[in-house]
C-alpha cells in the first residue's frame, strides 16, 4: 500500500544521492584542478545525475514535454566538468530511447 510506496520513494531518493556522492568523490579523486562548485553548478550537476538515474523509470514523453534533452544539451557548453560530465551521462542514457534522439540532435 502507501507504506510500500513511501519506502520505494525513499529508496529512489537514496539511490540518487548515492550516485551524486559517487560522482563527486570520483571527480575529486581524479581531478588535477580545483573544484568549482557553486550552488547553481551543484544544482545542474544534481539535476543531470537525477535524469541519468531515472532515465529508465521515467516515461520518455514526460522528459520530452519538460524539454529535458534540450536543457541537458545546453549543459554541454559548461566550462565546469562537474556539470558537463553528468549532463553527458544523462544524455547517453536518454539516447537509449529512440524518441529522445531527435531532441538531442536538434
Amino acid at each position: 500500500g502507501s507504506h510500500a510506496r513511501a519506502l520505494e520513494a525513499i529508496d529512489v531518493e537514496r539511490r540518487e544521492k548515492k550516485v551524486l556522492c559517487q560522482w563527486l568523490n570520483g571527480f575529486l579523486a581524479a581531478s588535477s584542478h580545483e573544484l568549482r562548485l557553486d550552488p547553481i553548478d551543484f544544482a545542474f550537476a544534481r539535476f543531470s545525475l537525477n535524469m541519468a538515474v531515472s532515465a529508465g523509470d521515467t516515461p520518455v514523453q514526460k522528459m520530452l514535454e519538460a524539454r529535458v534533452p534540450s536543457f541537458l544539451v545546453g549543459q554541454l557548453s559548461s566550462d565546469n566538468d562537474v556539470v558537463l560530465g553528468p549532463a553527458a551521462i544523462a544524455l547517453a542514457h536518454l539516447a537509449l530511447h529512440e524518441a529522445a534522439r531527435v531532441p538531442i540532435m536538434d
